[in-house]
This record gives structure tokens, C-alpha cells and sequence, in this order.
């Protein structure tokens, strides 16, 4: 959507409130997804167990006969942005239906694997990939008939198509300033240099081994230097070698107070005949068309961001319009030229539109909309569920539910997991079984009415594992919610004021934004409610954190927490009289 492009270009340089906003949308809409992949005939590839990933869209998982496929089977993928336990490099024949372990390696992350690709000029027997060996990265030839390896000296990025040479570049660095394309095994000897006078790129001879220093951070630097380069961190990404093997591009990148800049830069084998071919801020995912001419999404001062084509060592660059291709993906072009394949970032319901493009006619069709998980994202943002049960134990999360956070003996309305005497029970019965949920809140209300009392003695300690991801604490928050008011219709004194907080909460604004098209006083009063919902949030946050990105994190649950429990409670009641008397479940 062209307004969501203009918010995050606006955003550019307030990373942080980006990246919090953006991930405060991206669970909303998963929350909202139907989970569902179209057309649904597509056919899966990879086994059911483990997760499964290949690399980089500049790299063919397929042999030349597109009979077999490499890729990665991993335990983690969805937690670790980038790891050093083992992955299975697996083999899988189409034809077959097999699947056939032919290696292992400790080197790899989410974003592009272990670079695994299959090597030159033939591209059916020989992969490459990059590995940990003997406390080192290295990188690894595997024929795959005979199983005879090859250990390389250094690992690599990007590989020319007649499988000679490789160039490659600091993975130590590169995980130090974008997690998930880097590796962890060592540290970044460099990682308080802004920019080191060290080498960036190195090219690799696969045949005898020989290792040549192309240019240094401080090179690049010197090149057409502009003023935020002055005082921000350097790095290089994103190398790729053109298909005849004589030039490759690659991407400058620094980072000043956290706003990212990017250049596009291209070379020749030697690393010398340097060209600065994009400078205007913004620079994506990028693709050789053929030998001279590079496909890229980026933005420029004159025509501001779109897909571009570019001519090599020229300021040759025109838009590459097509209707179908307004948002960054990752393009690549059949082995003739004839066609274009790119994808897109999932949407707002998490889907990911795969499109088709014949680059002569400009005529382009989506063949799919894929579903894509957010489940790594939900393991940066609250790793182990911590942060969600710092909002579980926060008297802003859950009102004054004493018995979640209250460190001082007394007598409260209600506990947990509590112990009762036996012959209680036969005063006030059991669990009602009708309740799917609230049986404790159900009971103890019949304990209270006989007179009994709940004592709370925190040096007893129970240890409850909250949801982990943020998606399982709204849901759990939706039907608490609505299971409150189907509890509260049966006996007002089963709850507390406290229960029906977050359903005035979500009547409030609602109500703001449909007075707000008539006045717009109220969708001031709801932007203040907002703002001083997140002001609250943050004050409670920051008794359990220090950390500010942890602080914002549970600011944001908050308001999910709240959000998603007053909805449940407000469908419930709008779905009162679906309910058929005594229906319960």
C-alpha cells in the first residue's frame, strides 16, 4: 500500500520507532492471516520434519537437470539469526522422492544459508559451501558421486559460473552489523572499528588456492567520500559476480546513528576500474540481466524508488515500470534472459506474492501468493517468552492481579494453581466442566460465598511458562476475554472490575475513530489515549528492564495484550444471542 512505502520512507531516519511499528503490524496481520498458500496444488518439496532452507536468490538450488535440489535441514532456524550447531546439507532427487544427507556444516544463517550452490562449469556432480573447521571458516568443494572434499581456505560468497574462482569478504563483521547474513562462530575483531583498515573483499582461486586482497574498508571510503560516511560504521554485502566473470557488483553500506545508506560499486577480477554506478541512499536487492546490465530496486533523487535498470560502468539507468512490480523483492532472470522472477515481502496478512515478468512485453502475472511465517521474527522480539511474561507480571499488564507479581503475604481475591483442603470440595463442588476456561474464577466464587478467604504466600513458587510468541499471547488474550464475559452473564460475581477494563478500553476506541469522522476532537482524544497508554507502558516496563529496545518491546505487548483481550470480550457480547442457553464451549 503507497501510504505504508511513504510512512517508512518517513521513518527512515527514526530506525527504531520503524522497527517497532513494523513488527507491531506484522503480528496484527499474521494474527488476522488465514495461514493459507494459493494456489494450493503448489507441491512441497522439502520434508515435514525440521525446518528447511536453501540461501540466496542470486543462487539455483537445482542441478542442470532438474532432476535434483540442494538445500539445508535445520533444527532452530526459527530462533537463531545466524548459528554454529550442525545443519544437514541435503540432496533430494524429484524423481525419486528421496532425500539423502550428503554433508553437515557449522556455518550458516537464516537469510543465506551456508551459501551452498552447485559449482561450475557443470553444475551436477560438485557443491560448494562455506563450513567451520578447526576453529576457522572455510569452505568446501564436495564431489558428490565419489564423496571427495576439497577444504578451501576461506569461505565464500559468491562463485563465478565457470567454477575457477570465488570472492568473499569478513562474515564476522557482516553478522556484527546485520544478524542473519553473517556467521556467530567467531568474534568480530573489528566490531568497535568504524571503518577498518582491513581487507573487505578477497578473491579466491578454487583451483591452487590462491588468495588475493581486492580492497580495504578505508578504500571505499576514499571513493567519492560523502559526509555521514565520515563517522558511521562500514561493511560490504551483497557480492555478485556477472555471468561472463570479469566484473562484479557489489554494495557499500554504512551506518551513521543508526540510519543505513547504501551505494552500488562495480569492479573487475583484479578489483581495480572501480564504478560507483548508484549513490543516492538507497540501494536493494540487485541481479545481473546479462554481462553489462544489472536490474536493481533502489531509490534516486530524480525518479525516487523503483525497480531500475542499469548499464555497467555509465550513469544509463531508466525505471523498470511494470504494474505488478511497485514493492522490493528479489529478482532473477531465467538462464535465457527471456523471463523475470521476483517475489514480494509479505503483506499485511503475511503473504508473499510470487510474480512472473516477460521483460520485453512488460507483461507480468502473479502465479502465487505464498504464506510466510513470522515465527522468526516472534523469536527476536521476545526470546523464550520472556518479555511476554515480564507484561504477565506487570500490574499494567494484568491490573491488580495481586497473586502475579505481589512479593508481600495477604489475603487477595483470587490465586493460582492454589491447594485446598479435601472437604472444600464438598462444600462448593468441583471444576465446572461446561467452561472451557475460567473453571478457578467459577470455583472461587462459591468459596467466597460461603466466606472463605485466599492467602498468598509468595516464598511458594510455581513455575508457569507463559506463550512464547506474540501471536499465542493475543490469542490467549482473545479468548480470555471472551471467556470472561460468558463467565460474567452467569454470575456478575465471578469477576472484578479489573476483567472488563480492556472491553471499555476497545469500546473507547471505537467509538473515537466513528466520532472522529464527524469531530475530529476525538481522534485527537484517541491519539492521547494512545500516546499515554505507551507512556504508561513504558514507565511499568522499565521497572523490569533497563534495556531500551526491551522497554519499547513491552509497550508494544501491552497494548496487544489489552487490545486483543477487550476484543474478545466485545465479540462475546455481540455474540451473546448466537449462544443458546447453558452452551458453554
Amino acid at each position: 500500500m503507497p501510504i505504508l512505502h511513504t510512512i517508512a520512507n518517513k521513518l527512515t531516519k527514526h530506525p527504531q520507532i520503524k522497527y517497532w511499528l513494523k513488527n507491531m503490524y506484522q503480528h496484527i496481520g499474521n494474527i488476522l492471516s488465514d495461514n493459507k498458500t494459493v494456489p494450493s496444488n503448489i507441491k512441497q518439496i522439502s520434508g515435514n520434519c525440521s525446518e528447511h532452507l536453501f540461501g540466496y536468490y542470486d543462487k539455483s538450488p537445482w542441478d542442470t537437470a532438474g532432476d535434483r535440489m540442494i538445500y539445508l535441514r535445520i533444527t532452530g532456524a526459527s530462533r537463531y539469526a545466524a548459528s554454529n550447531r550442525p545443519a544437514d546439507i541435503i540432496l533430494k532427487t524429484i524423481s525419486t522422492d528421496k532425500e539423502t544427507v550428503i554433508a553437515q556444516t557449522c556455518a550458516w544463517n537464516v537469510q543465506q544459508g551456508c551459501m551452498l550452490q552447485w559449482l561450475g562449469p557443470e553444475f551436477n556432480d560438485r557443491v560448494i559451501y562455506n563450513d567451520f573447521r578447526d576453529g576457522k571458516y572455510c569452505s568446501v568443494i564436495l564431489t558428490i558421486s565419489s564423496r571427495e572434499e576439497k577444504i578451501l581456505p576461506l569461505p565464500v560468497y559468491s562463485v563465478s559460473e565457470s567454477g575457477t574462482y570465488a570472492l568473499t569478504l569478513d562474515f564476522s563483521r557482516l553478522n556484527s552489523f546485520r544478524p542473519g547474513y553473517g556467521y556467530i562462530n567467531l568474534p568480530d575483531p573489528t566490531v568497535d572499528e568504524m571503518c577498518p583498515n582491513s581487507t573487505c573483499i578477497w578473491r579466491l582461486n578454487l583451483t591452487n588456492q590462491e588468495i588475493k586482497p581486492l580492497f580495504t574498508y578505508k578504500d571505499l571510503f576514499e571513493i567519492n567520500t560523502r559526509s555521514d560516511m565520515v563517522s558511521a560504521y562500514h561493511k560490504v554485502n551483497h557480492i555478485m559476480i556477472n555471468p561472463s566473470s570479469d566484473r562484479f557488483m557489489f554494495l557499500h553500506r554504512w551506518i551513521l546513528n543508526g540510519v543505513k545508506y547504501d551505494r552500488l560499486i562495480t569492479a573487475d577480477l583484479n578489483g581495480k576500474d572501480l564504478y560507483v554506478l548508484l549513490d543516492d541512499n538507497m540501494v536493494s536487492h540487485c541481479n545481473w540481466k546479462n554481462n553489462d546490465t544489472i536490474i536493481t530496486w533502489a531509490n534516486t533523487h530524480k525518479f525516487g524508488t523503483h525497480y531500475y535498470l542499469l548499464t555497467d560502468k555509465s550513469d544509463k539507468k531508466h525505471t523498470f515500470e511494470v504494474n505488478e512490480l511497485k514493492v522490493d523483492g528479489h529478482p532473477s532472470y531465467s538462464p535465457d534472459g527471456k523471463f523475470l522472477i521476483t517475489d514480494t515481502y509479505p503483506d499485511y496478512r503475511r503473504k508473499q506474492s510470487l510474480i512472473l515478468c516477460n521483460p520485453e512485453t512488460r507483461e507480468a502475472a502473479c502465479i502465487a501468493h505464498v504464506y510466510a511465517s513470522i515465527t522468526y521474527n516472534n523469536a527476536t522480539w521476545c526470546r523464550k517468552g520472556q518479555l511476554i511474561a515480564n507484561v504477565l507480571s506487570s500490574p499494567f499488564g494484568v491490573g491488580n492481579s495481586k497473586f502475579r507479581y505481589s512479593q508481600k503475604p495477604q489475603y487477595v481475591d483470587t490465586v493460582a494453581f492454589g491447594l485446598y483442603k479435601k472437604d472444600l470440595f464438598s462444600k462448593v463442588g468441583y471444576f465446572d466442566e461446561s467452561l472451557a476456561r475460567n473453571q478457578d474464577n467459577d470455583m472461587h466464587r462459591r468459596i467466597r460465598d460461603i466466606g472463605g478467604k485466599f492467602y498468598l504466600n509468595p516464598e511458594i513458587k510455581t513455575i508457569y511458562h507463559p506463550r512464547e510468541t506474540i501471536k499465542g499471547m493475543m490469542r490467549q488474550g482473545f479468548n480470555n476475554g471472551k471467556w470472561n464475559i460468558i463467565t460474567f452473564s452467569r454470575d456478575p460475581k465471578t469477576l472484578s472490575a479489573r476483567h472488563l477494563v480492556p472491553l471499555f478500553f476497545v469500546m473507547g476506541i471505537l467509538n473515537c475513530l466513528i466520532l472522529g469522522a464527524f469531530n475530529y476532537f476525538f481522534w485527537s482524544l484517541l491519539l492521547a489515549v494512545i500516546i499515554m497508554h505507551m507512556f504508561i507502558g513504558i514507565v511499568f516496563a522499565a521497572k523490569k528492564t533497563r534495556r531500551l529496545g526491551k522497554i519499547l518491546s513491552m509497550s508494544i505487548l501491552f497494548m496487544l495484550l489489552h487490545l486483543s483481550y477487550g476484543v474478545g470480550s466485545l465479540i462475546s457480547i455481540l455474540n451473546y444471542r448466537k449462544r443458546s442457553k447453558g452452551d458453554f464451549i
